[in-house]
């Protein structure tokens, strides 16, 4: 019996190899392994899971384990925290309702949230959604702050996040520059639910997640657990009077403290169905869409990255131009990232500290983006 298992296998790997691009695709898949297995192994993570979609289908993989007590192997149909992927989410939903002529991006949001925001006459829906309002980042707030872990525990209403934003003064003008506050994307859900009446939430499930067949993404709400199977999130906190830093779990938190601008849970195949959708053109008009792609410069020091509605543009080494949204949370970091030619690579990391080195995850997006067929 085992000869006869080792002589299919044997045919099998001859045929694979006579079939233009099946070998090319598995000498693809390897590399992107390898590299999965080489950011696990090197110490900055516990678990890594990825997916990747071309027209001709998909291919997900995991590395690394659940949880450092058992230490189960990580399942890549695992849920995770997505985090700030969750404002591509929130975007779609404003940018629906720009198709349905229920608002204008550059209307001020004075016009649909009247009295709620400081100056809001002179900040339109655009500038929310692109992060140039200039109004100031609640998360930036001391007991906020990604390490202060008991903190996070407590739960927070919309209400309560925006008037600590608004405790302070803009950081700039509006439409003067880029910079990122996840204030804005509370905002944008505090927008849906003025213009259509319904809780943010109930509008992510009604227009996205059912008509999408995303039956493994949730909203927690105040909910601190995530489904299973799911790996857990670390973290190394500061030391205390000299202490060496602690390695906690960070899995259980409060998303309230995040809400529309991160609160989401999914699976890397929910994922791709949703950036699919949305990047291929399948839930906005093609008007909207553009306006979506329309982009503004981020960081001075990283020109290649570019800041539309909701979505990122980053121009990798080769030239390919990719569009998603990234997140990190306590624990967790997502990467998504789509061409234009239909490949789309979408990865979920469990960081040992706040944040994966940005080398690692780029040398992955090379990988699929510039090296695979």
């Amino acid at each position: 019996m085992k000869a006869r298992r080792t002589a299919v296998v044997a045919v099998a790997a001859a045929v694979a190899a006579l079939i233009p691009g099946v070998a090319e695709a598995q000498g693809a898949h390897q590399k992107l392994k390898s590299e999965l297995d080489a950011l696990v192994d090197s110490g900055e993570a516990t678990a890594a899971l990825l997916r990747v979609r071309d027209r001709k289908g998909q291919w997900a993989t995991a590395s690394g384990v659940r949880d450092l007590t058992t230490r189960r192997p990580a399942d890549a149909r695992g849920k995770f925290r997505i985090a700030s992927t969750t404002k591509a989410f929130t975007a779609t939903l404003v940018l629906r309702l720009v198709d349905d002529k229920r608002i204008e991006l550059d209307a001020p949001v004075e016009r649909y949230l009247p009295g709620l925001v400081p100056n809001g006459a002179r900040i339109t829906v655009r500038q929310v959604l692109n992060h140039t309002s200039g109004l100031y980042d609640f998360a930036s707030e001391p007991g906020y702050e990604a390490w202060n872990y008991p903190a996070l525990q407590r739960d927070r209403t919309p209400a309560e996040l925006l008037a600590v934003a608004f405790a302070h003064p803009p950081t700039n003008p509006p439409g003067a520059k880029w910079d990122y506050s996840n204030t804005n994307y509370v905002l944008a859900g505090q927008l849906v639910e003025r213009v259509t009446g319904n809780p943010w939430p109930a509008e992510v499930r009604k227009q996205l997640l059912r008509p999408l067949g995303m039956h493994d993404t949730t909203l927690p709400g105040t909910s601190k657990t995530i489904p299973r199977p799911h790996a857990h999130g670390y973290m190394r906190v500061p030391p205390v009077q000299g202490a060496p830093r602690e390695l906690i779990d960070v899995t259980s938190i409060n998303p309230s403290v995040i809400g529309a601008a991160g609160e989401i849970i999914s699976t890397t195949e929910d994922l791709t169905k949703f950036f699919e959708a949305l990047l291929g053109g399948k839930l906005l008009s093609r008007e909207t869409t553009t306006q979506m792609r329309a982009t503004v410069p981020t960081n001075p020091g990283t020109p290649q990255w570019r800041d539309g509605l909701g979505v990122f543009s980053t121009e990798l080494s080769c030239g390919v131009k990719v569009w998603g949204h990234d997140g990190g949370a306590l624990g967790f970091q997502t990467f998504v990232a789509r061409s234009d030619d239909g490949r789309q690579m979408v990865l979920s990391v469990n960081p040992y500290d706040d944040l994966v080195p940005g080398e690692p995850v780029g040398r992955i997006q090379e990988t699929y983006f510039c090296q695979a067929p």
